[in-house]
């Protein structure tokens, strides 16, 4: 699957092994849960291209690109699926996207035959796959960014047809993708990876009843 995607799901088999069902408290869980409404939510401090801090909060209620604006992200856009976490993934990219991108017309065309796909539904039932119409409602969620932004662009796309699939274009480096926004004369923002220390955890931890808020 593509590397971005990793960070909606991957479930790394050296991970240790979730909790036993029998330790959650039901009751517990559900007091933490109702305890948590209204919580504040920590803020994200973020540097920029120019090493500037940033806050996701000064953002508050505003679109981080403006609307038909122009995204750069910076990513290889491999064609890598996990054929055993994400098998649905690589028949929605190879398949359906090449009928479009628009999510309505591929959710009315495809999402029903996906959700009944005996393969997938064993793979989810008995395996580590997420359900069969998983990709479906990722590409969902992602609908509102791609109508609000005016284009994409991957620099240092490795896999050009990736990004065409996608509906979006590549670029080979950030300075070649700049030079061709400014070029064309298109507002945009630059997306740089951001290093972070990953606490290996289970899986079953995102639902534990006194996780951290």
């Amino acid at each position: 699957m593509w590397r971005w995607a990793e960070a909606v799901a991957i479930l790394a088999l050296t991970l240790p092994a979730p909790p036993a069902l029998a330790a959650l408290d039901a009751d517990a869980a559900r007091r933490e849960s109702q305890a948590a409404i209204g919580r504040q939510v920590g803020d994200f401090v973020l540097t920029d291209t120019q090493g500037r801090e940033v806050r996701l909060s000064s953002y508050r209620g505003k679109p981080l690109v403006k609307e038909g604006g122009t995204m750069i992200i910076c990513h290889p856009l491999r064609d890598e699926f996990h054929p055993e976490h994400h098998p649905s993934y690589i028949e929605f990219f190879h398949r359906c996207l090449a009928h479009g991108t628009d999510g309505a017309e591929l959710g009315r065309m495809f999402e029903q035959e996906f959700a009944r796909n005996p393969t997938y539904i064993h793979m989810y039932r008995y395996g580590h796959a997420y359900h069969g119409t998983h990709p479906f409602f990722m590409w969902y969620w992602g609908e509102p960014a791609r109508e609000h932004l005016g284009r994409v662009i991957a620099a240092g796309c490795e896999e050009p047809e990736v990004a065409a699939r996608m509906g979006w274009e590549a670029a080979d480096t950030l300075d070649e993708a700049i030079a061709y926004a400014r070029r064309e004369g298109l507002a945009y923002t630059v997306a740089m990876p951001h290093d972070k220390r990953r606490r290996p955890k289970s899986y079953a931890d995102n639902f534990r009843y006194n996780r951290p808020a």
